[in-house]
């Protein structure tokens, strides 16, 4: 970092997360991630901060890991993928976590991600595929406009990377 002239920086998990499938080793892994970026926080204060991961999209355990990552390990946000297999963030299941997030107002980092599957990437909002994947935290962000997280005005997001079609002349524009 030094050499690069970098100060600080954020630890996240990135795309494809920590859920592969099994309930268990997703709770287990999301833990483990969590607990080394708090280590990590704690071993070089100002270096480094700390978006939380969570298990979703287990609502049970994803509220638990909301509560130890951000009152325990003092997380600084929470690290969302744009959908997990197909569940988008504007699906109505995941109510709950949006509810606790905007009640705790949380920050929450959406990090673009593909469903991992072919029959999990029917898009929300009638875009079909394939749809780029800069497009993805886009897409799950215009989905829960009228679901999950457009019903809280607490909810603050880090959207540093928005895509705005035919920007310019261009196909699309990231900002």
């Amino acid at each position: 970092m030094d050499a690069c002239g970098i100060g600080n920086t954020m630890l996240s998990v990135s795309s494809p997360g920590v859920v592969f499938g099994d309930d268990g080793a997703a709770q287990a892994l999301t833990r483990q991630v969590n607990e080394t970026g708090a280590e990590a926080v704690r071993d070089e204060p100002g270096r480094f901060g700390l978006f939380a991961s969570l298990p979703l999209p287990n609502i049970d355990a994803a509220l638990a890991e909301i509560a130890y990552s951000l009152d325990e390990l003092q997380a600084d946000a929470v690290v969302l993928m744009s959908n997990y297999h197909g569940t988008y963030l504007g699906d109505p299941a995941l109510e709950p976590v949006f509810k606790e997030l905007a009640q705790r107002r949380a920050v929450v980092f959406v990090h673009p991600t593909s469903p991992v599957c072919a029959a999990c990437s029917a898009l929300p909002v009638g875009i079909s595929s394939p749809v780029p994947f800069s497009y993805r935290r886009t897409i799950s962000w215009a989905s829960g406009a009228s679901g999950s997280t457009g019903s809280y005005g607490t909810l603050r997001s880090d959207e540093s990377r928005v895509c705005v079609p035919g920007t310019s002349g261009r196909s699309s524009t990231c900002v």
